[in-house]
Parts: C-alpha cells; sequence; structure tokens
C-alpha cells in the first residue's frame, strides 16, 4: 500500500526516450518492376496477403490455389491505394469539409 508522495514517486516508471522513424515505401511501384501484367500482379498481392494472414492466424492457414475472394481482396486494395495516391489532393480536401476544384 502506498502512504505517501514519495512511494508514490518511486512506483512510477521513469520517462524513456523513443525513437519513431518513418519511410515511404511503395509497394507498387517495386511490384511494377517485377512485372506490368495486371493479373500476375493481382495474384502476387493475393499471396503477399495470404501470407500475412497466416502469419497472423497460424490455426487456419489457406495454400494451393487463389480463392476468388483473394483475388477481389487484392483488387480493391489495389485500386484503393492507386486512387488514394492519385487523387490526394482531393481526399484531403474532402477530409477537411472543403471543395473539390474543377480540373
Amino acid at each position: 500500500m502506498i502512504t505517501s508522495d514519495r512511494d508514490y514517486l518511486k512506483e512510477l516508471k521513469p520517462p524513456a526516450d523513443v525513437l519513431l522513424t518513418s519511410c515511404k515505401f511503395f509497394l507498387i511501384d517495386d511490384l511494377l518492376k517485377c512485372s506490368n501484367n495486371y493479373t500476375k500482379l493481382l495474384h502476387i498481392l493475393s499471396y503477399i496477403f495470404r501470407f500475412i494472414k497466416n502469419c497472423r492466424n497460424p490455426s487456419v492457414k489457406r495454400s494451393g490455389q487463389l480463392h476468388y475472394s483473394e483475388v477481389n481482396e487484392a483488387e480493391l486494395w489495389l485500386i484503393k491505394n492507386l486512387q488514394t495516391t492519385a487523387f490526394k489532393e482531393e481526399i484531403d480536401a474532402l477530409a477537411k469539409g472543403g471543395c473539390i476544384s474543377k480540373k
């Protein structure tokens, strides 16, 4: 039981210095260097997403041929990612409640 402020301060953790670094990694650009075939790109993304899901949930591992839903998920991710990149200014303006300029 803590009886005084001094005892309370002893229980606190000392402050820690934290360093956060950020780098921009454009997965799409790197994948397009490998192949410009749209179907092949979707399959590569699908296998990447499958690998991530299998790592996060090892009890339900998927293997074998890709399922339609996996390819569809990769395609939706690709479209959203490209739209976010291509229409960044418009998306930011809408998020701030502004208007989109006509181009």
